[in-house]
């Protein structure tokens, strides 16, 4: 009489569960305030926004306003578009001095 011969699809076999396991999916980054990204990046708040309303990579408007926008970020993709020069964020401004003497 013949021995029966099991054969497992790899669905099936229990070593091949172990040999193709997935990666845990690691969760997404975090969304950050425009005060904590301008701080990031060593720019003004404000500056930031105008550069979020031209469109740099990783800042997301949101709400549907109109006049006014809620602006989120996510680190990465800023420092990876200043990274890439996408966006120009200028040196900080010379002090300004004031010569001595009369205006006239």
């Amino acid at each position: 009489m013949k021995a029966d011969h099991f054969q497992f699809s790899e669905d099936q076999n229990p070593d091949s569960r172990r040999a193709h396991t997935e990666p845990v999916p690691e969760p997404p980054e975090p969304f950050v305030s425009a005060d904590e990204a301008a701080h990031f990046l060593c720019v003004k708040r404000r500056f930031l926004l105008e550069l979020a309303r031209r469109g740099i990579a990783g800042a997301y408007p949101l709400g549907t306003g109109t006049k006014r926008k809620i602006w989120v970020f996510r680190l990465s993709k800023l420092a990876a578009s200043v990274a890439r020069n996408e966006t120009p964020i200028p040196n900080p401004p010379k002090p300004c001095t004031i010569e001595s003497g009369s205006p006239r």
